[in-house]
């Protein structure tokens, strides 16, 4: 299926729609290639922005479909050679795989044949051995290399250059001297001039090439493992029960909403759904985090991906496909790794001309030893261009910022990180303030009973009529006091009254009772104790929200509630200190609510009772004067506050709505993630900064020895086999370093 996200902005004539696709891109060659296509692209009519991953072999774009279709972008990129496909994660597994044996067998081929090339060179040179050496070198570059030439003579035709471009020039400048030296070798030793046969370095460069081929598709298939293994959490079919009660298996695919679906201990739930029969435990720490399994029961929420332990439930879809939970993870995960970030944008900007530039140099290098040797100024003049050519390719150059942004996204989502783009991640290596919400974000959001303080005197039966009353309202904190009282007894009331803002009335034995605020009580005229008033203010004095109980005449209780503190706030504020990470907490809670838990979480900066614009202009004014800011909130009534700040994350169960709405969503509610999430970005960040430092330095070395720099001081020469074998490691160094970066502590 496409990757799409539908947004629509209105204008004064008329209603736009905007779709974002992302698409596989086949026949890439380098980064010179995803920077051409990415041009194409954005070229077109209605396209806003376009993005093309060399490393993921992905595309995304986002355009006007009024102006512009799938059909059209796709034209567009076959017009100069490429070929876009239509996107889905579910078989991301076998994208890298099915190509990773094609590249290293092709590759294994040509070193086989060049080998062969090699032993028949060592003989003493004869007619018969170079001939059979030129067959087998010439079966290299025009057969098994012949990829490269096709795609180089694309590329020329629309005059474009890429790396296939210097390695077909290299091999086959390498293989017609070579040829041209063997058939008048007699003229040439007649005139006193050595013949040179480069057989066994063009097939070299063709081998390597491939080699690295091979090696980047393995590249790509380990820096796409955090998304494999999530699409594998996912079943490829699922027990349908249809109307007549009769049990089928279907591919997930084919299940629509509404459909009845039986799943037995040790299967995973293949679509979100609510449970109509049965009780297991359900093993959910793909989406919470947690190893303990949540029992589930009639009524439960299940979720994609998730695994079922013991019993057999059967449940109703509700979100299939890519609305499921763990399809909307798949996507966004799958979206974070084919995005770039500033930093690779400027790589791809120098890899689009830097193969002009080496042209150039190889031409000019040439030119200089025609003309300025005194002699074999033709044979070292090749040498040179050859050999400048083929140790310039920049694959390391073009390597160092995807392959790391991938690693680095899918560690994230491995620890229960999704980072919605690699700007993001680049990003929050700046971070020198988190900003925390409170309810919900620093608390568990669920409200619980800390304490009931009943007079002296009251009757025992009270409890029963409390829990009763409050049984009757759907106030979250009636919530709280009836699981408080869950083992009580429950009575029927009568002349059950709600009042708006203030709690609830009934009726018990032809008496009124009352639960609710101390204005309730105090406009019934109803006495409050001393006793009850110090316990009131003691809990007003600790944050926590006060519920009242009382007859007629007076009151005979009140409960104590507080949203409990995260148990894993307090290390996330001590991690981020020792980050040297400021936080704030802003919230729409009273002080004294607030101050409790600030206190116990180690935070030193609070301001309550905000608005939401309130949170965004402190945000603001904290941005004016110079400081990166990261909201931490739910993603829906911080989302003013999400926009403001320069990163949002959203802690919380991966709902649609938070996963939209902030630029990283923590799954699992762990507020240690928000610390773990900077640590992985700054890890990120400098694996990069180490790539584009050695791809550089190798280039700015390797060059000008390629050229001859060094030989009129030291007779030194790089023979083009060496530039191609050199080439072949600068790539895998920044592969391998990128991949460090997987297991790496951090």
């Amino acid at each position: 299926m496409l990757s799409k996200k539908k947004t629509h902005k209105h204008t004064s004539s008329e209603t736009k729609t905007k779709e974002k696709i992302q698409f596989k891109v086949s026949g890439m060659g380098c980064t010179s290639c995803a920077t051409r296509i990415e041009i194409t692209l954005a070229k077109q009519k209605g396209v806003e922005k376009a993005f093309v991953n060399f490393s993921t072999e992905t595309a995304i774009v986002i355009f006007r479909t009024s102006e512009c279709t799938c059909n059209d972008l796709k034209i567009a990129v076959e017009n100069i050679g490429y070929h876009l496909h239509e996107f889905e994660p579910e078989v991301v597994e076998d994208s890298y795989s099915d190509k990773q044996p094609s590249e290293l067998k092709r590759a294994m081929w040509a070193l086989f044949f060049c080998l062969l090339t090699v032993a028949f060179t060592c003989f003493k040179h004869t007619l018969w051995s170079d001939t059979i050496a030129g067959i087998l070198s010439g079966f290299v570059v025009f057969g098994i290399g012949l990829g490269f030439h096709t795609r180089t003579l694309k590329g020329l035709c629309s005059g474009f250059c890429s790396m296939d471009t210097l390695i077909t020039l290299g091999s086959i400048t390498a293989y017609i001297f070579s040829v041209i030296n063997l058939c008048f070798s007699s003229l040439l030793i007649a005139h006193d001039i050595k013949p040179q046969l480069w057989f066994e370095s063009s097939a070299v460069i063709i081998a390597f090439a491939l080699l690295g081929r091979a090696i980047e598709a393995r590249a790509k298939f380990n820096t796409s493992g955090a998304l494999r293994q999530i699409v594998k959490l996912q079943p490829k079919t699922a027990t349908i029960i249809d109307s007549s009660g009769h049990l089928c298996e279907m591919g997930i695919e084919r299940i629509r909403c509404g459909q009845l679906i039986l799943v037995k201990a040790g299967e995973r739930i293949a679509v979100d759904g609510t449970v109509t029969q049965g009780e297991s435990n359900v093993d959910e720490s793909l989406l919470s985090g947690e190893p303990f399994p949540v029992t589930k029961r009639i009524g439960s929420k299940v979720y994609a991906g998730t695994m079922n332990e013991n019993g057999v439930l059967q449940f109703v879809a509700e979100e299939v496909g890519s609305k499921s939970i763990l399809g909307q993870i798949i996507h966004m995960v799958s979206e974070a790794i084919g995005s770039k970030a500033p930093i690779q944008r400027m790589a791809d900007r120098i890899s689009a001309v830097f193969v002009p530039m080496i042209l150039l140099i190889a031409t000019i290098s040439f030119v200089l030893w025609l003309f300025l040797a005194s002699e074999d100024g033709l044979t070292r003049g090749l040498l040179a261009f050859v050999t400048t050519i083929v140790i310039s390719c920049p694959c390391a150059m073009g390597l160092a910022t995807p392959t790391a942004v991938s690693v680095g996204i899918g560690r994230a989502a491995h620890a229960g990180i999704l980072i919605k783009n690699a700007e993001s991640l680049e990003t929050a290596k700046d971070i020198n303030i988190v900003v925390w919400d409170k309810t919900g974000t620093l608390t568990e959001g669920k409200p619980q009973v800390s304490m009931i303080e009943w007079e002296n005197n009251a009757p025992t039966d009270l409890s029963c009529v409390f829990s009763s009353l409050e049984l009757c309202s759907t106030h979250p904190l009636s919530k709280a006091i009836c699981k408080y009282f869950q083992e009580d007894t429950i009575i029927k009331l009568s002349d059950i009254v709600s009042v708006a803002g203030k709690g609830i009335i009934g009726t018990y034995n032809n008496k009124k009772y009352f639960a609710g605020n101390k204005q309730l009580i105090i406009e019934r005229g109803i006495t409050i104790s001393k006793h009850l008033e110090a316990v009131a203010q003691k809990g007003t004095n600790k944050g926590s929200t006060l519920v009242f109980f009382a007859d007629e005449n007076q009151a005979w209780g009140v409960a104590c509630i507080d949203d409990c503190l995260r148990e894993t706030a307090p290390e996330a504020m001590a991690e981020l200190k020792d980050m040297n990470i400021e936080t704030h907490l802003l919230t729409g809670d009273h002080r004294e609510a607030a101050e409790r838990i600030a206190k116990a979480s180690g935070i030193t900066e609070i301001c309550a009772d905000l608005l939401p614009m309130d949170k965004a202009n402190y945000i603001r004014n904290l941005q004016e004067k110079g400081k990166k800011v990261c909201m931490v909130g739910d993603g829906i009534n911080d989302s003013i506050a999400l926009a403001q700040a320069n990163i949002s994350i959203a802690l919380g169960s991966g709902s649609e709505v938070a996963m939209s709405t902030a630029d990283m969503t923590i799954i699992g509610s762990d507020p240690r993630k928000v610390a773990e999430s900077i640590r992985i970005s700054k890890a990120t960040m400098r694996t990069i900064r180490q790539n584009l430092f050695w791809a550089f330095i190798y280039n700015i070395i390797a060059i000008p020895i390629a050229t001859g720099i060094l030989y009129p001081y030291f007779g030194l020469m790089l023979n083009p086999m060496i530039a191609t074998v050199a080439m072949a490691l600068s790539s895998l160094s920044v592969v391998i370093n990128s991949l460090r970066l997987r297991h790496k502590a951090i």
